[in-house]
């Protein structure tokens, strides 16, 4: 039995609304997701790997898809933010 999902965008829900989401046959709640990251190996394959607090995941993501609904999705903050600014004297 294949699971499908709604034939909609996700975009249209709230960020907190806890449906699930289905991109490149990867079934998660994005309220769920810590943290993500992107890979490229040197053969071409791309993969995002999805970090839930029990466990972690790698997806095969050939265009992106699952990285950057997650990119949207959790506005990671910049490195200047996070880091200190040193001031001049």
């Amino acid at each position: 039995m294949t699971i499908t999902g709604p034939n909609r965008k996700y975009s249209t829900a709230p960020d907190n609304y806890s449906e699930f989401v289905i991109i490149n046959n990867f079934v998660f709640k994005p309220k769920q997701v810590e943290a993500y990251y992107r890979e490229e190996a040197v053969d071409g394959l791309r993969t995002t790997t999805v970090i839930f607090p029990p466990y972690k995941q790698t997806v095969p993501d050939p265009e992106w898809r699952l990285y950057n609904f997650l990119l949207k999705r959790k506005h990671p903050m910049d490195v200047e933010e996070v880091l200190p600014t040193e001031e001049a004297p």
